[in-house]
C-alpha cells in the first residue's frame, strides 16, 4: 500500500529550485560575516518555514494566483519568516535588504523595491518550453 504524500511533502518536491533560489539570495547578505554553521541554521528554518507557508497556496497552472500568501515581506518590519530563521541562527535581521518583497511563484522567483514599484529583480527563472 503507497503512503499518500502531504502537501509539504509534495511542495517540496515541486518548489525546491524557487525556494532554495530564495533563501540563497538571503544567505548572499550575511554569508561572509556569520560561521557557515549559523547560515545552515537560517537556511533550514527558513526552508522549512516557507515551504509551511506556500504548501497551500501554489498553482503551476496560474502561477500569479496565490502570489500575495508566497510573498515574503521586509519593509518596516521584518517578516516573520526571516525574523525566526535569524533568531534561531543567531544572525541578526539588520543585514537583511530591506524595503522589498520577494514574491516566490511555480517557475519564477522575483525581488521587487517597495520604494520603486517599477524596479524588480529576477532571481530564477524555469517556465516550461512550449512547442
Amino acid at each position: 500500500m503507497k503512503k499518500k504524500m502531504s502537501d509539504y511533502e509534495k511542495i517540496k518536491k515541486i518548489a525546491h529550485n524557487e525556494v532554495t533560489r530564495a533563501i540563497s539570495w538571503y544567505t548572499s547578505f550575511f554569508e561572509n560575516y556569520f560561521p557557515l554553521r549559523n547560515i545552515q541554521i537560517f537556511t533550514d528554518i527558513t526552508e522549512k518555514l516557507i515551504y509551511s507557508r506556500i504548501c497551500k497556496h501554489w498553482y503551476s497552472e496560474n502561477p500569479s494566483k496565490g502570489s500575495g500568501y508566497r510573498s515574503i515581506i521586509n519593509d518596516y518590519h521584518v517578516d516573520p519568516i526571516l525574523l525566526s530563521a535569524c533568531k534561531s541562527a543567531d544572525i541578526n535581521p539588520k543585514f537583511l535588504p530591506s524595503q522589498c518583497v520577494l514574491i516566490i511563484s511555480p517557475g519564477i522567483v522575483r525581488v521587487r523595491s517597495m520604494t520603486n514599484e517599477r524596479e524588480e529583480k529576477v532571481l530564477y527563472e524555469n517556465h516550461p518550453c512550449v512547442l
